[in-house]
């Protein structure tokens, strides 16, 4: 039935094995039950917090960025005289302070020397950016939404790194459509 190898340990299921070897069987899986099984569990359940966390850290960051450039759009809308531009100017300092806690959050995840780059221009667009908003009335909007494109990619390729480590992929590329008339070629997140 189970070949060669059936025949060399069929004395283990024959009626003559010895007690002591029956002893020592039951002592290595009521070993294996208390010492051994926990500490899969234990491995296991890590696991599964550190992914959880980190589905929820890709979640709350994609809808913060989402947020951010909605509001940009409607604080761009607020100086044309549309919208209440102080209520949206600090939903926009609140959502910057939250996305800039969250890059201290991917220096510690993210701690190496190969994701550092990723991490630092994530920050670097996003502090350009904000410097951007605070100008307020006398805000650039072509150099805006630039710099809110650089924020976008820039997000997205953090957000890919957090989903490496969930071993989650995003095929996805991010699309941000700004107008044509807006040439970003020349905007950088370390200029002015």
């Amino acid at each position: 039935m189970f070949g060669w190898v059936g025949e060399k340990m069929a004395w283990l299921f024959d009626k003559d094995m010895p007690v002591w070897l029956s002893l020592l069987l039951v002592i290595v899986g009521a070993g294996g039950t208390y010492l051994v099984i926990p500490h899969i569990n234990f491995l296991l359940e890590q696991e599964k917090i550190r992914t959880a966390y980190i589905i929820d850290n890709l979640k709350n960051t994609n809808n913060e960025t989402s947020l951010l450039y909605n509001n940009i759009r409607k604080f761009k809308n607020g100086i044309e005289g549309k919208e209440n531009i102080d209520l949206i100017y600090s939903n926009l300092e609140d959502q910057i302070t939250n996305l800039q806690w969250r890059a201290i959050e991917y220096d510690v995840i993210f701690g190496d020397q190969n994701t550092h780059g990723i991490v630092t221009k994530y920050k670097n667009d996003l502090t350009a950016l904000s410097r951007e908003l605070s100008k307020k009335r006398e805000i650039d909007f072509s150099r805006m939404y630039c710099l809110t494109k650089n924020f976008v990619y820039s997000s997205h390729r953090v957000l890919r790194l957090v989903a490496e480590r969930a071993d989650l992929t995003i095929g996805a590329q991010p699309t941000f459509i700004i107008p044509d008339s807006i040439n970003c070629l020349e905007v950088d997140s370390t200029s002015r």
